[in-house]
């Protein structure tokens, strides 16, 4: 009763305001999906670990290929190599990646059903020149802060294109 005429005392407006506001989170909790689990990705590209795949760039100029690489850890600092090959013939005579330097190749990443990158800025650190024309880099500075899906991005401003790598970092990968 109490209650009751606390309420009758306040004006139209006042009320019409929490009705409102009452009506949105009522709305959004109907909306929301009642069965949050951490789910496993199905997208053909998102790999599991041990990484060591060929990755085709999305203009098809280059190959990228992960050295058996092991699932990190979360919140440690771990490094990569990759070995980068260039597919097209023009690419090779002209701009090839065995004429690339540290500065050339750009790494990019995060997680993209979360809309954040990576929570470091990798590198390129080293770049060893291959026999066969190819050439392998160490990436230092990537660091996976929580579980699900990453990408690591590897542009070549030079060949204007650019590989992803998708993967999906789980517990049930780190045992």
């Amino acid at each position: 009763m109490n209650l009751f005429l606390k309420l009758h005392n306040h004006s139209a407006p006042y009320l019409f305001k929490y009705f409102i506001i009452f009506s949105i989170v009522l709305i959004h909790s109907l909306l929301m999906p009642v069965n949050i689990q951490a789910q496993t990705l199905t997208r053909p590209d998102v790999h599991d670990f041990p990484l060591n795949m060929t990755i085709r760039s999305k203009l098809s100029k280059f190959n990228i290929t992960p050295l058996n690489i092991a699932q990190p850890e979360l919140n440690n600092i771990t490094k990569w190599k990759l070995v980068i090959n260039s597919i097209s013939e023009n690419a090779t005579r002209t701009k090839g990646t065995n004429k690339l330097t540290l500065e050339d190749i750009k790494i990019s990443g995060g997680m993209p059903k979360h809309a954040h990158g990576l929570p470091t800025t990798p590198m390129v650190t080293k770049l060893t020149n291959l026999s066969d024309g190819a050439i392998e880099i160490e990436i230092s500075g990537l660091k996976f802060h929580m579980w699900g899906h990453w990408f690591i991005g590897v542009s070549i401003p030079k060949l204007s294109d650019k590989a992803e790598l998708h993967f999906n970092l789980s517990p049930k990968n780190n045992l």
